[in-house]
């Protein structure tokens, strides 16, 4: 049992890069036992593409389940997670509309 003043989780990572739980993710989570849910996180510099989760727990590694892989209808493309990115905002004031 973790203690009550401890972070259940150590580290989150997507194919080996850890995510940052800051804000999310403190003493006052606690997952019931056996039971699927979820953690929120934040990647940072994560390349776009399928991804690996692994999560940390203070008692140990989470199991990832075989249920948790998702496939696109031809089966011929599978994947635990993948990560897209993000634009949060764009400026007119350099560049140009053809690109570059």
């Amino acid at each position: 049992m973790t203690p009550l003043d401890h972070d259940p989780v150590v580290h989150i990572k997507m194919s080996g890069t850890r995510t940052d739980s800051e804000g999310y993710l403190d003493q006052s989570v606690r997952l019931n036992q056996w039971a699927i849910d979820g953690l929120l996180t934040r990647n940072g510099d994560q390349l776009p593409g399928k991804q690996i989760p692994e999560v940390r727990f203070r008692t140990g590694n989470a199991y990832l389940r075989p249920s948790a892989k998702h496939c696109n209808f031809a089966g011929d493309d599978c994947w635990y997670v993948k990560t897209h990115p993000k634009i949060d905002s764009i400026s007119s004031d350099t560049g140009y509309l053809t690109g570059g």
